[in-house]
């Protein structure tokens, strides 16, 4: 039977060993993004929905920039696969937990919708002042994803996590 989290990991408390727990981290982050960009994201979408005009393509902005930004932004899901395979052959007992496996889901979901808004961002105008760049939903979801990845650093002294500091 497949554990949520792993036989030496608990949800609660979200502090333990001077770190936070990984099934913790790894179910409320991924939670965190999805309902932001499913929220927000969706009220965007409404918006550009009710009051959008497409663009044409002589007006679309050109250069490698957006292409750059759509590979980058296609491969972060990949990465997300790929950190689940070794997660689950090298670094653990070859059997993933089932936060690991939410964590890949919420998490590829979350991208994929804001995949979603850049193409909207994209393709449609707003009938306002044109603004240059993304809007402030995408900024904040990729802020929010940084944060979430960034607070791996204060694990760092924690038995819990893969990493050991040891040699």
């Amino acid at each position: 039977m497949l554990r949520y989290c792993s036989e030496n990991g608990t949800f609660l408390p979200g502090w333990q060993d001077h770190g936070f727990s990984p099934c913790f981290l790894e179910s409320i982050g991924p939670a965190v993004l999805l309902g932001f960009i499913s929220v927000c994201g969706g009220i965007q979408l409404h918006v550009y929905r009710k009051h959008g005009t497409a663009l044409s393509d002589r007006v679309k902005p050109r250069g490698c920039g957006w292409r750059i930004q759509l590979t980058l932004l296609a491969l972060l899901p990949l990465i997300i696969l790929f950190r689940l395979a070794v997660q689950t052959t090298v670094l653990r007992d070859h059997r993933p937990a089932g936060y690991m496996i939410v964590y890949c889901v919420v998490y590829i979901v979350a991208l994929l919708l804001s995949i979603l808004l850049v193409f909207l961002e994209r393709n449609y105008m707003l009938p306002s002042i044109p603004t240059r760049g993304h809007g402030l939903v995408i900024l904040a979801f990729w802020a929010l994803a940084l944060i979430f990845e960034n607070l791996s650093f204060l694990n760092l002294k924690s038995a819990l996590w893969w990493w050991k500091l040891e040699t």
